[in-house]
């Protein structure tokens, strides 16, 4: 061997040696994550997690909003691809897509749930037939990006949220403004109807506000002192008692609406919450979050009851159907998941 292959052989020996050692201790620590050496990881077993019962074939792009149609027949999901699609959750089959000018960002079911109504990126809002996929009619609202929308409980009027801080309440019937309650300030991320009181309702905002409202009055008559930097979502119980808020923090929390006091806080989210909605019944809570899961909740014991993995990033909205018997999720992975709440071979422990 000459000298200078005598003084690299050494060299080599030694990069080989802390290569297998290297190789050896990656191995060890990617089992200790539960993570195999290939980088994909693992769910670990912790009690039982639903898997979706169905999962419709994807948008483009992440799925901002989803709803069922009363009778539960159909699904409709609204995208930052700017389309929305409806659904058949059964079957998984597409029925058809409507076109927007924007990302759609919220969406409602219509009078006696013929109709969709839906807000997006463009400033427009959108009413559609459910059964032909014809437009019916658009509202221009121009107040910057309709980010929110809410149907009021005897379905006369809509109530929009925009990217400017605009409320603005319309006339489902013709169409047209009817009351701005709000003509400035932070991003109106989520709106609910008290589903008792027709004439109120809840806004949550970009800057961590909760208020309620007053169809008649431009005025709050309450404001919540959240302590989150942002809300996300706003949710009231079907006896129009308790609101329900997520954020920019990984607590769901339930207020008293009379009181205006903090009742409830609901750990288990390891991120941001997206989004809430309470069950028919009103005994049960869901709240979607960027950790990439769905939960539900006994929120009046303060305890999660069951943990839905499936998605592939952030989860960005949840609702249940009528009956309670089923929920429907919509993430950043383009995909529209139904789950099975009554599945008797995969029961749900509590989690955490």
């Amino acid at each position: 061997m000459s000298q200078r292959n005598e003084k690299i052989f050494p060299i080599i020996f030694l990069f080989l040696a802390l290569g297998i050692i290297g190789s050896v201790f990656s191995s060890l620590w990617w089992i200790t994550q539960g993570v195999p050496s290939g980088g994909k990881t693992v769910q670990p077993d912790v009690g039982n997690s639903i898997t979706p019962k169905k999962s419709l074939a994807k948008h483009s792009a992440s799925v901002l909003s989803v709803v069922f149609s009363p009778d539960a027949s159909l699904v409709a999901s609204g995208s930052y691809d700017q389309d929305v699609k409806i659904w058949d959750p059964n079957t998984g089959k597409l029925q058809r897509t409507f076109e927007h000018g924007g990302r759609v960002n919220s969406l409602v079911v219509g009078p006696e749930g013929t109709q969709l109504i839906t807000g997006s990126g463009d400033g427009e809002i959108a009413f559609w037939e459910l059964a032909s996929g014809q437009e019916k009619a658009a509202i221009a609202a121009r107040s910057g990006r309709i980010v929110s929308l809410a149907l009021s409980p005897d379905e006369r009027f809509l109530a929009s949220g925009s990217s400017d801080g605009t409320i603005q309440i319309w006339n489902v019937e013709t169409q047209q403004a009817y009351k701005t309650l709000k003509v400035s300030g932070p991003q109106i991320n989520s709106l609910a109807f008290l589903p008792n009181n027709p004439r109120q309702l809840v806004s949550g905002d970009q800057e961590g506000g909760i208020y309620l409202w007053d169809l008649l009055e431009q005025q709050p008559l309450k404001a919540f002192p959240s302590r989150s930097e942002r809300i996300n979502g706003v949710a009231v119980s079907p006896d129009g008692a308790w609101l329900a808020e997520g954020g920019y923090g990984n607590t769901v929390r339930v207020w008293d609406l009379e009181a205006g006091t903090l009742a409830h806080s609901l750990k288990g989210h390891d991120f941001i919450i997206s989004g809430v909605a309470f069950s028919p019944d009103g005994q049960t809570l869901a709240s979607s979050s960027f950790d990439e899961t769905v939960k539900t909740w006994d929120w009046q014991q303060d305890q999660p009851v069951c943990t839905f993995r499936g998605h592939s990033g952030f989860v960005y909205d949840v609702e249940f159907n009528t009956e309670g018997s089923a929920l429907i999720s919509g993430g950043y992975d383009g995909t529209v998941k139904v789950w099975d709440l009554e599945s008797a071979d995969q029961p749900c422990l509590a989690q955490s």
